[in-house]
Parts: structure tokens; C-alpha cells; sequence
């Protein structure tokens, strides 16, 4: 365990409670109206889960809880997550190749991991991060405090 990044043992998301990403890419993408352009979008979407996802995963939290699947396409540049306060909670479904997470102190990285799929872990979201360049998209489940 450190400051950054914590794997958790919760259970794995049964398959038939998931979507493939086809079906994920025509759902809500919470954060299209946040943008500008499409410049951002192309690179990352946060799609808001149905109700049969978000079901199976309020069972396994306390608290209500807010569930995206999260698809990234590429490089996601350093950043703190908006939106989003206390741990944010990940379930890799496809790590998108050879991708690390990496936290930075100004420009100096202190810390990076790769996740591995189909494994929940919590990360500090409001240390600036990046993801590096995955080869294919990455496709993870997001939980947050509703």
C-alpha cells in the first residue's frame, strides 16, 4: 500500500453484469457537454453505467455510489480528477496494453503502477497523474460516493 494507489479485495464484476464496448460507446458520456471541442473526447469518455451494473456494484459498498465505465483511446495527460471527492475506486477490464498510471510532484514522476485486469484498486485523484499511451482502448469501471 502507499499514498497513490491501494489494491482492494473486493469480488470480481460477474461478466454477465458488464457490456461490451460497443454497447458502452452508444451509452450517456457524462463528460461530451464538458468540452469544447472534441479534442478531449477523443481521447476519454466517461460513460454512465446501466442500472444492472450499478446494482451489482452498490452490493459491494456501503455507501450509494456513482458507476461509469471509463474508456480511455489515448495518452491521458497529467491531471487531477474533477468532479469527484474522496477515493475514486477502478475495475480494469482491459488495460489497453503495456499502460501505466504515473503521480507526479511538479514534473517528477513518484510513483507509477500497472494495473492489472479484472482487479478493483483505489487511487489518489487529486495528486496530478497521467495514464501513458495505451496500444489499444482501455476500458475500466469507475466508482465514486454518489
Amino acid at each position: 500500500m502507499n499514498d497513490y494507489y491501494e489494491k482492494i479485495n473486493l469480488p470480481k464484476i460477474p461478466l454477465e453484469v458488464l457490456d461490451p464496448l460497443d454497447k458502452i460507446l452508444t451509452f450517456n458520456d457524462e463528460f461530451k457537454d464538458i468540452w469544447s471541442d472534441d479534442t478531449f473526447s477523443q481521447t476519454y469518455a466517461n460513460y454512465t453505467a446501466p442500472q444492472k451494473l450499478h446494482d451489482y456494484i452498490q452490493t459491494l459498498f456501503d455507501f450509494p455510489v456513482k458507476v461509469n465505465y471509463q474508456v480511455i483511446h489515448k495518452k491521458l495527460p497529467k491531471h487531477k480528477d474533477i468532479g469527484i471527492v474522496g477515493k475514486k475506486y477502478n475495475y480494469i477490464i482491459d488495460t489497453g496494453g503495456d499502460v501505466y498510471t504515473r503521480w507526479y510532484n511538479d514534473d517528477t514522476v513518484v510513483f507509477e503502477i500497472k494495473s492489472k485486469p479484472f482487479e478493483w484498486h483505489t487511487l489518489q485523484i487529486d495528486v496530478e497523474h497521467d495514464i501513458t499511451t495505451p496500444s489499444h482502448t482501455r476500458l475500466s469501471v469507475t466508482v465514486c460516493h454518489a
